[in-house]
């Protein structure tokens, strides 16, 4: 700290910088600048400000007064940026700038391409597109050959496709030579890239101009190395061998190809000839590059087939930059980071940000980092506004078993139905479960309620069975009902209309789904009913099986191909089917969804959520239905990707790179879904104790151990706390008028200290329990301290004259023995009767409400807060609490939640617990780590482990 500036002038300076950002009554600010100005803007020009006026800051007066402005300006965070971690080297460096005048009539035409035909803004997609490009390995001849590996992240179904074509028609014009795209092992999906491709890229279709090619000057179209009717690997091997090999004097090449040993093995074969120039510049787009692509041998054994083809691949030129882009990243940062050779993004991340107009896992699911923990741990909520209906599976169970084996039949598991299956009026309803039917029902009424629906192409997914003869026999219920509802509205809306169970049941789906939107659009039942019957009609609704043998049923049954002349079509299309829906595959215009399946890893079940996306103008009409189950696996598949995205944004902060990129994701505490397959995840290490920065993070004691003499130790250390309190005079007490939460400010942190040294959680708690630390095949040891010990001890050694605020939070049970209001609260619980650990709150592992810190703030401030409360760390505010951490004591009666019994604990008041609180310049940020067991990857785990090693042995020279 600089001592030389007195306090006075550290005062005058803060209210100049203020004065400075602060708009006038005409809204223009002192130096009829605009006062808008955000943080790290107003921290970079406080140095500027001192100096003006002869004052040199120490580090922590800019600090200081950073917050103290900021504060007082009310300033707020920007979101929403892309984030980029990035490796510089000697032989690499950022290139794009040196080629500014170079023409890009491909990356123009794409442009004018979105513009003038899909009416998309392309600012932002231009934004990423240059900054991606920099990125990769400079593709001038002149330039040092460099390879590169990166990873592009985006969100399921936000844009990731588009980004990367922006990306190859931006490589094409600065002279890359080659341009791979590599897609799953399905040839449909690889001929929809194609598809895609032609239009985005390459500009021909059928040897016409298509697309882009519209928009390109006649002499750059390009050659595609591969076409809709024909892979790599279904040419003639004379067809390919004569083909022209890339080289620096070629116009450029693209391939789109499968992930499937033949195919690559051909490829290689064919580019690694001496033809081909060793040092040409060559981009491999690796699409959902977590399927197929990662390691998942057995430590020591050879490759998988398809990564060791990557491998090859990558080393053919020395000038390649392999871009694995994928929404669920998991299986790829597990790669070990110590194997050169592997496909580890060791260059470059870029994480894209999602627009605001998507709808993605926190839009439908809600953020699981910041929920917090119910008085009987009710079941997880979802967004007032989700679009998420839960299914029934005892209901449903009975038509469909969650889990059935690929012979199962409809006809054995329901012997009374016709087997035949007529279309008559009294077999409609046995054809599906009811809440299929409803579904249906809801699907072809938003089809006639969404805006410009008679133009729009519309669908539906049902997603039921991974096995083809189960989703045929679906299908077959599915156009069935559709027919007999297809005889209903034709033939049964005139003065029977009440009476028809069919068109009945579509009254009663509207009323429970759409009336209110159909009130609010100046719509009526009867406006809807017409337009059923013009949607039937119209023969515009079409049940399409999407499987690799659905091809005579679709003709049987009147689908014909997905593709043709989709562009132009108003089908309202239900597609029935399995894994072949779940990745990568686009559903034009998706509105409602049935989504019946067990899912064991997180990554396969965000890649299953076709329904995140873009809904313009109909969002409010989108549907999904699903298992309760399914709902918090999603939300726990959601809080890995968010958890991801805040490691990264640290890491970008200080500066860092992809081999810094230690990540930690929590193990799910429930009997959900895990993170990815554990053969991906070899190189994971299991751990529970990681030293993170713990601002904004949710820090509670949520393990409680049942031992006697634990808790009587507890109750001392708690003891010893409450008499240095009680005892001194610069410790001031305040209450909470509404809550009678009680809170003492001015404690010092040798006081919060001595407790955190003494007060233990059960086993495996991770702020408030012994760890174990290991790294791979080295020595593993338990480290005697906790987090919550281990960040009070650089509180007090960084800022000495720091204090705390400690305060308790009380419940609905019985008075607790101190000299203030204080009374135990009831939380519900799991108990672990090998470890004699009771798991808070069960699975959910959460101790606090998320009004609590709300109560503590009101009575450390005195005044109310009436803003809404949404997530409880917008509250962990340095404008509240000013550098003071909090902590808050809970005592703890467990009551299990079926049988309503309290758990057997020594200390009739309860079980101690803690919470604290760490204030930050930025509330609400989500960083969510540390509820329970974590893995991480190798970065993490080596960085961690040399970390702890490092204070051991400075704690040993002591």
């Amino acid at each position: 700290m600089n001592d030389g500036n007195s306090t006075h002038e550290i005062k005058e300076l803060e209210r100049f910088i203020t004065l400075f950002y602060t708009p006038s009554p005409d809204g223009t600010s002192s130096s009829e600048r605009t006062p808008a100005v955000d943080d790290s803007k107003l921290y970079d020009a406080i140095p500027a400000f001192a100096s003006m006026r002869g004052i040199q800051l120490s580090e922590d007066q800019t600090r200081q007064i950073f917050r103290n402005v900021r504060q007082s300006l009310n300033m707020q965070i920007s979101t929403g940026d892309s984030i980029t971690i990035c490796k510089e080297g000697t032989q690499w460096r950022p290139w794009l700038a040196e080629m500014k005048d170079v023409p890009t009539p491909h990356t123009d035409a794409y442009f004018r391409y979105l513009f003038n035909e899909q009416s998309a803004s392309f600012t932002q997609l231009d934004k990423d597109t240059r900054n991606i490009m920099d990125l990769l390995s400079d593709p001038r001849q002149s330039s040092v050959p460099v390879s590169r590996k990166g990873l592009l992240l985006g969100d399921v179904q936000s844009g990731k496709t588009r980004t990367y074509m922006a990306l190859m028609n931006k490589a094409i014009d600065l002279g890359y030579k080659l341009i791979v795209v590599l897609t799953s092992d399905n040839e449909k999906l690889r001929q929809q890239t194609q598809d895609r491709i032609d239009t985005d890229c390459i500009g021909t279709k059928g040897g016409h101009p298509a697309g882009i090619g519209d928009y390109l000057p006649n002499d750059k179209t390009l050659q595609c190395l591969t076409n809709m009717d024909e892979d790599f690997a279904t040419r003639s091997k004379t067809v390919w061998a004569n083909m022209p090999r890339p080289n620096w004097k070629r116009a450029p090449l693209v391939a789109v190809m499968k992930k499937n040993g033949t195919v690559l093995s051909r490829f290689i074969e064919w580019l690694d000839t001496n033809g081909s120039s060793k040092d040409i510049p060559v981009l491999i787009i690796d699409d959902e590059s977590d399927y197929a692509s990662v390691n998942s041998s057995k430590i020591g054994a050879d490759p998988t087939t398809i990564n060791a083809l990557l491998r090859k691949l990558c080393a053919i030129s020395a000038r390649t930059t392999y871009l694995a882009v994928t929404a669920t990243p998991f299986a790829n940062i597990f790669i070990d980071d110590e194997e050169s050779e592997d496909l580890f993004p060791e260059d470059f991340i870029y994480i894209l940000p999602a627009p605001p107009a998507y709808i993605g896992v926190l839009k439908i699911f809600g953020n699981r980092n910041e929920e917090d923990a119910a008085e009987n741990d009710q079941p997880e909520g979802l967004p007032a506004d989700s679009p998420v209906r839960l299914l029934d599976q005892d209901a449903l169970g009975h038509w469909l078993p969650l889990v059935h084996k690929k012979t199962f039949s409809f006809e054995e598991q329901s012997p009374d139905t016709d087997t035949e299956l007529h279309t008559t009026e009294d077999s409609a309803e046995g054809l599906l479960d009811a809440q299929v039917r409803h579904a249906i029902n809801c699907f072809l009424i938003a089809c006639t309620l969404r805006p410009n629906s008679a133009h729009e192409r519309q669908s539906m997914l049902i997603h039921m069975s991974r096995f083809q003869d189960v989703q045929q026999q679906i299908a077959d219920r599915v156009y069935l009902y559709i027919e007999s509802l297809n005889n209903a509205l034709r033939f049964h809306t005139g003065a029977s209309a009440g009476v028809d169970p069919r068109v009945q049941s579509l009254h009663d789906s509207f009323d429970k789904e759409y009336a209110a939107y159909a009130a609010q659009h100046g719509k009526s039942w009867d406006d809807v009913l017409h337009g059923l019957e013009r949607l039937m009609r119209d023969n515009r609704v079409v049940v399409r099986l999407e499987n690799s043998t659905s091809a005579d049923w679709n003709q049987l049954h009147g689908a014909g191909k997905a593709d043709e002349k989709e562009d132009d079509s108003n089908e309202c299309t239900i597609y029935v089917g399995g894994n072949q829906l779940s990745r990568g595959m686009t559903l034009k215009g998706l509105i409602c969804s049935v989504f019946y399946r067990q899912v064991t890893a997180a990554d396969t079940l965000l890649q299953m959520g076709r329904w995140f996306g873009y809904r313009p103008g109909y969002a409010d009409l989108q549907r999904v239905w699903l298992l309760p189950q399914t709902v918090a696996d999603f939300k726990y598949a959601g809080s890995i990707i968010e958890d991801i995205k805040a490691t990264a944004r640290e890491i970008q902060k200080h500066h860092g790179t992809p081999k810094q990129f230690g990540i930690a994701i929590r193990k799910n505490p429930s009997t959900g879904v895990r993170i990815t397959n554990p053969s991906k995840m070899r190189h994971a290490e299991e751990g529970q104790g990681i030293d993170f920065d713990l601002e904004n993070i949710i820090i509670e004691s949520v393990k409680l151990s049942t031992d006697a003499e634990r808790s009587q130790r507890n109750d001392g250390a708690f003891a010893t706390l409450l008499n240095a309190m009680l005892s001194n005079e610069d410790v001031a007490q305040s209450t909470d008028s509404k809550s009678n939460t009680v809170a003492f400010e001015g404690v010092p942190s040798n006081v919060i200290l001595l407790f955190l040294q003494q007060y233990r959680a059960g086993y495996g708690d991770v702020y408030f329990g012994k760890t174990l630390v290991h790294y791979r095949n080295k020595e593993a040891y338990e480290l005697e301290t906790t987090m919550a010990q281990q960040f009070a001890q650089t509180q007090k050694d960084e800022h000495p004259d720091l204090t705390w605020n400690v305060a308790f939070m009380s419940g609905k049970l019985g008075a607790i023995d101190v000299p203030f209001h204080w009374k135990t609260i009831q939380r519900a619980y799991k108990e672990d009767p090998s470890t004699g650990i009771y798991q808070v709150s069960g699975n959910k592992l959460r101790l606090g409400s998320k009004t609590d810190i709300v109560k503590v703030a009101q009575a450390i401030t005195g005044k109310p807060i009436t803003r809404e409360i949404r997530n409880e760390r917008d509250f962990y505010d340095t404008k509240l609490f000013g550098d003071h951490p909090t902590l808050m004591l809970y005592r703890v009666a467990l009551i299990n939640s079926s049988t309503g019994e309290v758990a057997s604990i020594t200390n009739p008041e309860g079980l101690l617990a803690a919470k604290i609180v760490v204030p930050s310049d930025t509330p609400g940020s989500s960083s969510g780590r540390g509820k329970t067991t974590f893995y991480l990857n190798t970065v993490a785990a080596r960085q961690r482990y040399e970390q702890q090693l490092q204070q051991e042995d400075l704690e040993g020279d002591d």
